[in-house]
């Protein structure tokens, strides 16, 4: 019993033993096969590193080629530019050229006559002298001379100016309250010399206020009353009815220098005709501003029309 028990654990110690040479077996193919895979996995490693090296070395090389052909490319494209600048030029300057030998041209035609001219009458001045020096002179007979001193004081007489016909003017200066000035001229206006047909009137006046000629016309024939309305014909531009006798007429802008405001009236001139039978003009100021009358101490301004 005791050989058999003895058998019995020297075969469980022997697969025992058996069954661990089997397990460090396997491990150590295990190990085995890792390493031959590890080995295998480094080439592969080296291969994409060295792969990488060559890409990024070909990129550097790229880039340093860039600037190459750009440069190659400007240098290529410099001497193109000049030509063309030099083709489209050149066009111009022909014309230049063009233009200034026509411009000689013209003047050459121009100094040509000219010339020719100085020259004829230097030619004609001493053929003159020639003829005038090669004919005697012939005594001039008493009566020939005094016909010649006659054309002379004939020639010689001063000619009478004549003189343009000037219409007479008159001038009138109204003073007005705190500075305020209206210049009055009226002159008669007529054909040459003959009768006046018109009398004009003009007012002006440097202020700035806004005035107003409050006016009326007097008639010789009309002696119950001091103002009267004029023909429609003679009513200035800004002109309004004020009523039954008296009209209004704004002081404006005439001309464009913007210093003197002016009114400019015109009215037929009396000289006896039924038609024309006005006296007097007889006006006030209104400033408008102010809101106030300026009436000359209430005797009223007045122009003679006749």
């Amino acid at each position: 019993m005791d050989s058999e028990e003895n058998n019995n654990v020297e075969n469980k110690v022997e697969e025992e033993n058996a069954q661990k040479e089997e397990v460090e077996n396997e491990e150590k193919e295990k190990v085995v096969e890792e390493n031959q895979e590890n080995q295998e996995e480094q080439p592969k490693e080296e291969v994409e590193d060295e792969e990488k090296e060559k890409v990024v070395e070909e990129n550097q090389e790229n880039q340093e080629e860039q600037p190459k052909e750009e440069e190659q490319v400007k240098e290529e494209e410099k001497p193109k530019e000049e030509e063309q600048v030099k083709e489209e030029e050149k066009p111009k300057e022909e014309e230049q050229v063009v233009e200034q030998v026509k411009e000689e041209e013209q003047v050459k035609q121009e100094e040509q006559p000219k010339e020719e001219e100085q020259v004829k009458q230097e030619e004609q001045v001493k053929e003159d002298e020639q003829v005038e020096e090669e004919q005697p002179k012939q005594e001039s007979y008493p009566e020939e001379k005094l016909e010649n001193e006659e054309v002379k004081e004939i020639k010689e007489a001063p000619k009478e100016e004549t003189k343009e016909y000037e219409p007479k003017k008159e001038t009138s200066e109204m003073f007005l309250d705190y500075g305020l000035k209206v210049k009055a001229q009226w002159y008669n206006e007529n054909n040459k010399n003959e009768e006046s047909d018109t009398i004009d009137i003009v007012f002006s006046t440097e202020s700035k206020n806004k005035l107003v000629l409050h006016w009326g016309v007097f008639k010789d024939n009309q002696n119950d009353k001091c103002w009267y309305h004029p023909d429609k014909s003679c009513y200035p531009p800004l002109t309004t009815e004020f009523d039954n006798y008296a009209l209004e007429t704004d002081f404006s802008y005439l001309e464009d220098d913007q210093k003197e405001q002016k009114i400019h009236m015109r009215f037929p001139k009396g000289n006896g005709s039924p038609k024309n039978d006005l006296d007097s003009l007889n006006f006030v100021f209104f400033e408008k501003d102010n809101n106030k009358w300026h009436n000359n101490n209430w005797q009223d301004y007045h122009i003679k029309l006749n």
